[in-house]
Parts: C-alpha cells; sequence; structure tokens
C-alpha cells in the first residue's frame, strides 16, 4: 500500500496555529458531530484502533454520523517514519471502514490527520497542527 502526504499550508513562524474548532476539519470537511457513547459502540475500526500503540479517547461521529473522528493517544509520532506502523494501519482502517474516508486527532502531538483513498488504495494523509 503506498501513502500520499499532503499538508495544509505551511505555517509561518509568527502565524498562530488555529484552535481546534477553528481547523479545516472543523470548518470545511466534518459539521454536525457528535460524541459517541465508547461504552456501546461496535464498529469494526474500534477493533483496528484497540492495540498497544494507540489509545482511543473520544471518537466523534460527523456529516450525518458517516464521517468518524477519532481522538487517540498515539504511541508513534505521526510524521515519522510510516512505513512500519502507519501504512498497514491506514490499510486496516479502509477496510474496517469501508474505504470511506476518516480523521485522526493525534491530541498529544496536537495534529489533525485527514485520511482518504485512492481507486487504488492509496492513503491521502493531510495534515495540520492546532493549538492545545
Amino acid at each position: 500500500m503506498l501513502v500520499s502526504l499532503s499538508t495544509a499550508l505551511p505555517v509561518q513562524a509568527n502565524d498562530p496555529l488555529p484552535k481546534l474548532e477553528q481547523t479545516r476539519l472543523f470548518t470545511q470537511i466534518a459539521h454536525n458531530c457528535q460524541d459517541v457513547d465508547m461504552q456501546n459502540w461496535q464498529h469494526p475500526t474500534r477493533k483496528v484502533l484497540t492495540n498497544p500503540s494507540s489509545e482511543i479517547l473520544q471518537i466523534k461521529l460527523c456529516n450525518d454520523k458517516s464521517y468518524p473522528v477519532f481522538f487517540l493517544r498515539l504511541k508513534y509520532d505521526p510524521r515519522g517514519q510510516t512505513s512500519n506502523y502507519y501504512k498497514p494501519l491506514y490499510k486496516k482502517m479502509r477496510k474496517a471502514n469501508g474505504n470511506h474516508p476518516y480523521t485522526i486527532v493525534s491530541v498529544e502531538d496536537n495534529l489533525i490527520m485527514n485520511i482518504s483513498y485512492r481507486s487504488m488504495g492509496m492513503a491521502d494523509v493531510d495534515y495540520q497542527r492546532y493549538q492545545p
């Protein structure tokens, strides 16, 4: 599986990072988000994300409950080496989420990863940092 990395517009040193609710995620991509009841929520993506390298902190379902936003504590830096952890994760998430796009918010890195897939299964990851 190939991964295509893209980034939002570069931030200048004197430009402040946006607050989470002011990011592209919540101003352009995800709308009408609702918190998921984690105790009762069962979905194949939960099994993928429940592993020693990630901890699910919160999930929101947006856009008429069709777009998940996963708030995670991740063991590995999402912008670092992707071949060992993130490529297999993106592949498993593609299958578990039915090839639909989703977002992972790495809360400790203050980083949003909007993930979508091309027709050949290649993951496109769009990163945006936000202010804690």
